[in-house]
Formats: C-alpha cells, sequence, structure tokens
C-alpha cells in the first residue's frame, strides 16, 4: 500500500512542504490552477528526488472539476493510503477537495501558522514534529543565499564590544560624531591591519590599529577597546544589529525554537530582481522566517520599501518584515509600515532609547502570536 497526497495549491509553499515532512508519502498529486502552477517549480526541484509529483490544472472556483479530479485520482490508486492537505489553495478548492475526502473516508489535514496541525478525523490540534530549514525555506520561493554569518557563531568579544559601543554612545554622543566624522575621512582601506591616529575637533585622541579604537584626553580615557571589529561596530553601524542579534538569540533559545538565526544575509539575485537583496537578521520561527532591519540612526522610506520588497521576494506571505529601531521614528515612517504590513519596534521619545530594547523579547512573543488573514 503507497502512501500518498493530494494537496491544494496556491501562492504559499511552507504548509505543503511541512504536509510532505510529516505524513512522508511516496507520491504527491498537486492541484494546481493557472495562477499556482508556474510557482510549483521551485517545490518540485527541493522534493521532487524522492517523490513521484503529479500535476493537475483545476479551475480555482469549479466546484465539480476539482471534486471530479479527486474521484479520478482515487479511483486510479484505489487500496493506497491518502491523506488531503487542504492548507493551500482557494476556500473552494479546500471545500471541495475535502468533500471528497469525507466521502471516502479519507484523513483531510489543515497545518497552521503556529506549528500545528488538525485534521478531519479529531479535529484535534496536534504539535508539528517537523520544521523547514533556513535554505530549503528560501528554496521554496525560488531563493538562496550568496552570504550570512550565524548568529550562533558570534564571538562574545564582538558581542562584549558592541554593548560597550552602545554605552558610549549614550553616554558621549558629542565625541562619538566627532569620532564618527574623522573616521570617515579616513583614506581606504578601513578594514585590515592599519595604523591611523588623530585629533578630534574637542582635543580627543583617537586611535585605531587593525579595527582596535581608543579614544582619550590626557588621562580620561572615554574608549578603550581591543575587539578588532570595533571601527566597523561603531562607526559602520553595526553594533545595533549584533546587539539586536544578541537578543534576539536569546529570546530564541527561551523559547526552544530550533531554527537557525542569520544575520549580514546577502540574498542570490533572482534574474530580472532589482531588489536590494540583504537583510540584517534572517529569523527561523518554525514554519516561517521574520525578516528584521536594525537601524540606529535615521530611518527613511527606502529602507521600509527595502525590507517589504525582500519579504515579498524571497520569503512567502507567512513571513514578517519587521523593523528594530534604535531611535524614534517619525509619524511618516510608521504609517508606511502599517500600510506595507511591517511590523516596529522603536521607542516612542529620545529619553526611552537606551534600555528600550529591553522590551524587544516580549514584542516578539507578541508579534509571532499574531496570524495573517
Amino acid at each position: 500500500m503507497k502512501k500518498q497526497q493530494i494537496i491544494t495549491v496556491g501562492r504559499d509553499f511552507d504548509t505543503i512542504y511541512l504536509g510532505i515532512k510529516e505524513f512522508a508519502p511516496q507520491e504527491i498529486h498537486l492541484l494546481v490552477t493557472k495562477e499556482s502552477r508556474p510557482l510549483c517549480a521551485p517545490l518540485i526541484s527541493l522534493v521532487g528526488e524522492k517523490l513521484e509529483i503529479r500535476e493537475y490544472l483545476v479551475g480555482p472556483y469549479d466546484v465539480e472539476g476539482i471534486s471530479r479530479v479527486c474521484d479520478m485520482i482515487l479511483a486510479e490508486n484505489e487500496g493506497d493510503e491518502f491523506v488531503f492537505n487542504l492548507s493551500e489553495g482557494t476556500k473552494i478548492m479546500a471545500l471541495s477537495a475535502g468533500k471528497v475526502a469525507r466521502e471516502h473516508g479519507c484523513r483531510a489535514i489543515y497545518i497552521t501558522q503556529d506549528g500545528y496541525w488538525i485534521d478531519t478525523i479529531d479535529y484535534v490540534r496536534k504539535p508539528l514534529k517537523s520544521s523547514i530549514s533556513n535554505e530549503d525555506y528560501l528554496r521554496l520561493y525560488g531563493g538562496s543565499v550568496r552570504e550570512f554569518e550565524d548568529v550562533a557563531s558570534l564571538k562574545s568579544l564582538d558581542v562584549n564590544a558592541a554593548y560597550y559601543v552602545k554605552k558610549f554612545i549614550e553616554r558621549y554622543y558629542d565625541i562619538y560624531r566627532m569620532a564618527k566624522s574623522w573616521f570617515r575621512r579616513l583614506e581606504l582601506p578601513k578594514i585590515g591591519d592599519y595604523y591611523f591616529k588623530g585629533r578630534l575637533p574637542n582635543g580627543c585622541e583617537i586611535e585605531t590599529q587593525g579595527g582596535t579604537l581608543s579614544i582619550y584626553r590626557g588621562f580620561e580615557v572615554f574608549f578603550d577597546s581591543a575587539c578588532r571589529r570595533c571601527c566597523e561596530l561603531m562607526f559602520l553601524g553595526r553594533w545595533w544589529e549584533v546587539v539586536v542579534a544578541d537578543v534576539v538569540a536569546d529570546w530564541h533559545r527561551e523559547q526552544d525554537k530550533k531554527g537557525a538565526i542569520w544575520h549580514d544575509v546577502i540574498f542570490n539575485e533572482q534574474s530580472g530582481n532589482a531588489v536590494k537583496n540583504e537583510v540584517d537578521l534572517l529569523v527561523n520561527d518554525r514554519q516561517r522566517l521574520l525578516l528584521i532591519e536594525c537601524k540606529s540612526g535615521e530611518v527613511l522610506s527606502s529602507d521600509v520599501f527595502k525590507i517589504d520588497s525582500v519579504r515579498r521576494t524571497y520569503a512567502g506571505n507567512n513571513s514578517k518584515a519587521l523593523l528594530v529601531s534604535y531611535l524614534p521614528l517619525p509619524l511618516s515612517i510608521k504609517e508606511k509600515c502599517r500600510d506595507l504590513g511591517i511590523y516596529y519596534f522603536a521607542p516612542e521619545y529620545m529619553s526611552e532609547r537606551s534600555k528600550h530594547i529591553e522590551k524587544l523579547p516580549q514584542w516578539l512573543d507578541n508579534i509571532v502570536k499574531m496570524h495573517e488573514l
């Protein structure tokens, strides 16, 4: 007896892929529409080596046609074990296929956005045992990555330096602005075993060798770090990315989530696509991705459009785009985020910025519990 699945197909493939992993069929039957058929290629490429795959073109609202196709599949494979995955496609597709499943005594399942599946046998919600890796998730939507760093591999020296930079900026903002301006005027290269020394307008001395950094005036030391990524962290804005990555990683562990967290993610460009192909943090939240853009300075409309485009191009509709800002956001940016379905995290007032990051875990809890309709 062969294990088989009949699957209604829409625009999202994470629940389809999870259903395949969870129930391990040997053959699958995809009920596709004219619109969804071209989108199936990545899924077929991902699972096609292990499974027999058959496609059937149906109308998205053709009740009789969908029922007829399902009846035909069951008749041609009499005696096999069938599961109907009705998680995707139009409601009419799900109702039509579900009616056939019920008439033939087959199990029909629906996979939820929060890691559970429900079937038509007992309607009890059961936790999924399967998950999707970052790589497979991206492949489902025709994407892949050229470059990334796993947050788990971040060095404690770099993380501690990022928090040190944050504290320095909050305590000595004027010195930070002068130092940043000085650094950006330096001749290239700014990465490698270089040495520069200079004097800031306020009389402070500043030295950097191979990325380490010291800022002092006489015997008064304002900043001193042997971390070789210190200049990159402070002057290129990476300190906020690392701080956010560290907080998100702690939250991820406490939630007992199994997927990886990547930062500095650069996607391979898709042909004919003009989307800026990078995101600061990519978080695996069981069966969807959280794409997080971290901004330590001014947030522009282009930043909001970028993360919205990245989500639509490289992830699925179930994925969420998040903007995590160190500074308060202007009303126009908040409205743009709301219009595009982007969740934003930012202090309301400048006076709150130093401790606002402590609220990020609870905010993330609330975001992942929200279900898109």
